[in-house]
């Protein structure tokens, strides 16, 4: 549906509720046509008239929704692709890349017999940095010897 659609609509409301000041109300037709956007023109005309067979009240969106949904069910949209979020720390990784080159071979022993990674060696791995320095920090607290 389109906005031209809800305007001729209404305009066929006009003739069975010529004294309806719902007929004139922008915000409603704007209401209708975010209800029944995702309806064909000819699935909500259809819907209009059952509604108004069955009811001699002025008809309501939501009620005229459902009729369309049975007759034509819409699609759910598809989520949208997962954006990779970059890591709050990956300006950091050249640094800490350095950093962990210039670890002594006392350093790396020290860790091994831990049974810890180097940050190289889990970087070889495909472990990022954020969860080795999660698992790293819980064994060797800030401050704490290696």
């Amino acid at each position: 549906m389109t906005r031209k659609n809800v305007d001729n609509l209404f305009e066929l409301l006009r003739i069975y509720f010529p004294h309806a000041k719902r007929i004139d109300d922008k915000k409603l037709r704007s209401a209708w046509l975010l209800l029944l956007a995702p309806y064909s023109p000819g699935t909500v005309r259809e819907a209009v008239a059952e509604e108004l067979r069955r009811s001699v009240n002025f008809p309501d969106a939501q009620k005229i929704a459902v009729r369309c949904q049975a007759v034509e069910p819409t699609a759910p949209k598809p989520a949208p692709p997962e954006e990779k979020r970059p890591c709050g720390c990956d300006w950091m990784l050249p640094y800490i890349r350095k950093l962990a080159a210039a670890v002594s071979e006392a350093e790396s022993d020290k860790l091994h017999a831990a049974g810890f990674q180097t940050w190289t060696e889990a970087e070889e791995c495909g472990i990022p940095f954020p969860d080795w320095n999660r698992e790293y920090r819980a064994r060797f607290p800030i401050g704490g010897a290696v």
